[in-house]
């Protein structure tokens, strides 16, 4: 299947968990929805499976250590063919094949009977290790939920699989953030979940300052106790590598271990492939496979914030939701923290504004904004505040300057926009934003200023970035600096 069939047909799992669960007026709807594309991937696309013959000796085992989701487990069956899409009305029924659990003595494609959490991924262990003793090629695959990975028994298990090497155990982790009692950092915090399974041979690395020499390291580390390794790394461009380490990295890649597999994961920047490297594009290209996870819906992502807020005690209306959106980045596991800290703090039921700024940390692009939008007002001491801070955090000149420039851009087609008769919508399709609050906040900051002064301003900030990389000794902290003092003086 290709990635539109299978979202297809992901949709078409979730349809059959609200009928069932409906159906039976009980059940548990939320994890077995949060794992629907899990098991969409695994039944339709990973797994060796056949529906015509369930049982066949060789095929892939599948473990649901979350049983309680089991209507997402028997909609993916259905779908996939095992039995008929209509029997997924008569879950719980009395009478019914498909009860609250699964049950491998009564329903086509179970594998396994699951219920008592912890305990589903003992039973993988287990056949994996049966496959290793009689020479079998299957893989077996488990699911568990984030809540339940605080059983140690989970632990047990994982240390065991390790210790057997088991190359053909595949355990996923659906991290959801809740379970039964609320959310998972509340109840019994796993997190963070990355490291401890870096004692199982999961590797994470930060992409900053990292170079290519330390990359290969880790990729070229025989498994301490497993088949295979996993090396993650976090926001590390190869397109933006200095040419040695780009053609290092060409290298790695042309012969890279078999027992590795390297995930280059783009949180904050954006993965962006650039043909002008040929050698490195053709390399990702053939060693590579770009997949993009689509974020949440901003009305769903105001929704979470409220609902987080609320289990914390506070109450929080729309517009301050927006506000942490924009200040802290719409990434759930960056919220997570800042919400807490703002709760902590907050001494009325309404979290307001003020107090998401006074303990939120803002993300580089929300300062970014801080510092053009003093400029604007032609307050230099707070646009240099905001550059002394992100300097003394090491981030670098150049890049600072690119962010600049970028929201000057915006801050000209603002304006273009305001002189033209131009709406907020305009803007938004012009620069892919999700909610018009940044809009909104653009085209005030663009009312304090004219075009002239807008194409100044960007003409000022290339003249910058010329000298900086053409003119040996610049102290590019310094030019920085003159930078905001001109613009502001000419605001």
């Amino acid at each position: 299947m290709n990635k539109t069939e299978l979202m297809k047909t992901a949709n078409e799992v979730r349809k059959g968990i609200v009928t069932a669960v409906h159906s039976a007026k009980s059940g548990h709807p939320g994890g077995s929805l949060s794992a629907a594309d899990i098991y969409t991937y695994l039944f339709f696309e990973e797994m060796n499976v056949d529906p015509e013959n369930p049982k066949k000796a060789d095929r892939d085992r599948f473990v649901l250590s979350k049983g309680h989701t089991a209507p997402g487990y028997y909609s993916a069956l259905a779908n996939r063919g095992f039995f008929p899409v209509e029997d997924l009305k008569t879950l719980r029924k009395t009478g019914s094949y498909l009860q609250g659990h699964p049950d491998m003595k009564h329903i086509p494609g179970v594998d396994m009977s699951s219920g008592s959490l912890g305990q589903g991924i003992s039973a993988a262990v287990g056949m994996a290790i049966s496959a290793k003793l009689s020479g079998d090629s299957y893989r077996v695959y488990t699911l568990l939920g984030d809540g339940e990975i605080q059983e140690g028994q989970v632990w047990e298990a994982s240390m065991l699989a390790a210790h057997r090497n088991l190359d053909n155990l595949v355990v996923i982790v659906d991290n959801n953030n809740l379970q039964i009692d609320g959310a998972v950092t509340d109840v019994n915090s796993p997190y963070p979940i990355d490291k401890k399974f870096e004692a199982f041979n999961f590797h994470r690395l930060e992409g900053k300052g990292l170079t290519v020499q330390a990359l290969t390291e880790a990729a070229e580390a025989m498994p301490m106790m497993a088949g295979r390794t996993m090396v993650q790394v976090t926001d590390y461009d190869p397109y933006k590598l200095p040419e040695e380490q780009r053609n290092a990295l060409v290298a790695l890649l042309s012969d890279f271990p078999s027992h590795c597999c390297l995930v280059l994961v783009f949180d904050q920047a954006e993965y962006k492939p650039n043909r002008t490297y040929k050698k490195l594009h053709a390399a990702l290209e053939k060693s590579a496979q770009a997949v993009q996870f689509a974020q949440q819906d901003q009305r769903e992502i105001l929704k979470w914030i409220a609902k987080r807020f609320k289990a914390a005690g506070h109450t929080i209306d729309a517009a301050a939701a927006e506000h942490l959106v924009f200040t802290c980045g719409a990434l759930m596991k960056g919220l997570i923290p800042e919400i807490e800290k703002v709760s902590a703090y907050a001494k009325n039921e309404r979290v307001t504004k003020a107090d998401i700024d006074a303990v939120a940390a803002p993300v580089l692009e929300a300062q970014v904004f801080d510092m053009t939008g003093a400029v604007s007002k032609g307050d230099f001491d707070r646009a240099a505040e905001v550059l002394g801070s992100l300097l003394r955090l090491q981030e670098e000149p150049f890049m600072l300057l690119a962010l600049i420039g970028k929201e000057l851009r915006k801050l000209h087609s603002a304006r273009v926009a305001l002189d033209t008769g131009a709406d907020k919508y305009s803007l938004m399709e012009q620069w892919n934003m999700r909610s018009d609050y940044p809009a909104r906040l653009l085209l005030e900051n663009a009312r304090r200023v004219s075009r002239p002064w807008c194409e100044r301003a960007l003409r000022r900030c290339f003249e910058t970035d010329l000298r900086m990389k053409s003119v040996s000794g610049t102290d590019s902290a310094a030019e920085l600096k003159l930078l905001l003092m001109e613009l502001a003086q000419g605001a």
